[in-house]
């Protein structure tokens, strides 16, 4: 599942149930965490593109700051593996009614 979040920062060890000092933002309208399904792997990479993450923005709008990976669909839940979290490189402030579509991209590589 996909999970909004604010803006503040993320760090290494960071876990459903602590991760301060970021937040999920939990006032989209969708009842859960969209889901995730990713697509084949081609070259090493595979993303959401075909089913992307979409998230309508609530009365007053949001300011959105990144993304997380989580296996667990429960808004603003601390249950669950935080699987991967990031921020964009800067906050995206949206207005009412608006919907935000998160593609994600996946890198397998070698180290």
């Amino acid at each position: 599942f996909v999970l909004a979040k604010d803006a503040g920062a993320v760090a290494n060890g960071n876990t459903m149930a602590s991760h301060s000092p970021w937040l999920e933002l939990t006032t989209y309208t969708q009842s859960t965490r969209p889901g995730l399904t990713m697509g084949a792997w081609s070259s090493g990479q595979a993303d959401n593109s075909a089913a992307v993450a979409i998230y309508t923005t609530p009365a007053g709008g949001l300011t959105y700051g990144g993304w997380g990976v989580v296996d667990a669909s429960t808004k603003g839940g601390a249950t669950g593996n935080l699987i991967s979290v990031a921020n964009h490189g800067s906050p995206q402030a949206l207005a009412a009614g608006v919907a935000l579509r998160q593609t994600l991209v996946a890198t397998i590589g070698r180290g």
